[in-house]
């Protein structure tokens, strides 16, 4: 059973590497053989975990196609070899950087803790106001349409979120 924390970690590395527009590279166990594809940002396909599954991400898609497709060949030359490894060396190749989940999920948290001091500073100087009246907005627009508003800390997940994907977009620029 995953905790809370744990599912917040994984929705903030999600909302990462959505404002990084990241592309994986998935090598799957697919009956008794080895598949390799490109999923394209933002792909739900590319977040699915299971069995045999080993997945990296790159900053373009063309760039995970073209991984995928020499590390296929890679495999099929060498059927006994690592999948991740057949990838990893097809990156170098090409000279495309590669990072892994735990390496964006790093990245990732180090901004939701910069977001994190960023927020607390502001509700000590009292600046989160105009936040707290966004959500009081969104509860009355949400009631006034007759649907269930989202709880004040489920909606502030959400926000800091969609802070953790612009910061992200602001990063892919570099």
């Amino acid at each position: 059973m995953r905790s809370d924390s744990d599912d917040e970690r994984r929705c903030m590395a999600a909302a990462y590497r959505e404002g990084l527009g990241l592309a994986a590279v998935i090598a799957v166990q697919d009956g008794g053989r080895m598949q390799i594809i490109a999923h394209p940002p933002g792909s739900a396909d590319a977040t699915a975990d299971g069995p045999g599954y080993v997945r990296l991400w790159c900053r373009r898609e063309a760039e995970a196609v073209c991984i995928a497709a020499a590390a296929a060949k890679n495999l099929r030359r060498k059927p006994d070899s690592d999948a991740g490894e057949a990838i990893l060396r097809a990156a170098e190749k090409l000279g495309i950087a590669m990072q892994t989940d735990e390496e964006i999920a790093a990245e990732a948290a180090t901004v939701v803790s910069r977001i994190a001091l960023e927020m607390q500073k502001q509700q000590q100087s009292g600046e989160l106001k105009s936040v707290n009246q966004a959500y009081r907005s969104y509860r009355l627009d949400a009631n006034a349409r007759g649907e269930r508003a989202l709880r004040y800390d489920a909606w502030m997940q959400r926000y800091r979120e969609d802070l953790v994907r612009q910061v992200a977009a602001a990063l892919r620029q570099f």
